[in-house]
């Protein structure tokens, strides 16, 4: 299995990641948790048992899935830290100044992001 460590951060990154492109057969688990129980099945060239593929990713194989929730994945992390940095800086998530968060700089290569309810 990946022996990378995962900061906080990075963990609610690639959990969120994941569960936009996957759906979780177990709700008890976080979505991080999930994610590494899919990775573990993946690197074993298994399929996975805990999850299916959303509907608009069914033509991907399960690689280029954990492929496109790491593209994902960084995108969100940019994000994240994007808003930590405006919030530290200004101290005020709601300052005028936050309503300008440029979004660009973490483009997916135009990959929309995908929204789904739960």
């Amino acid at each position: 299995m990946n022996n990378v460590m995962h900061n906080k951060l990075e963990k609610r990154a690639l959990g969120f990641a994941a569960a936009q492109v996957l759906i979780f057969s177990d709700e008890t688990l976080s979505y991080y948790d999930n994610y590494l129980l899919f990775i573990k099945a993946v690197e074993d060239n298994k399929k996975p048992n805990n999850c299916e593929i959303w509907q608009p990713f069914k033509d991907l194989d399960w690689k280029d899935v954990l492929k496109l929730i790491h593209e994902f994945s960084e995108c969100f992390l940019c994000q994240f830290k994007a808003v930590l940095n405006e919030a530290n800086n200004y101290g005020d998530l709601n300052a005028p100044c936050m309503e300008h968060t440029p979004e660009s700089q973490c483009a997916l290569h135009g990959t929309p992001a995908y929204e789904r309810s739960h």
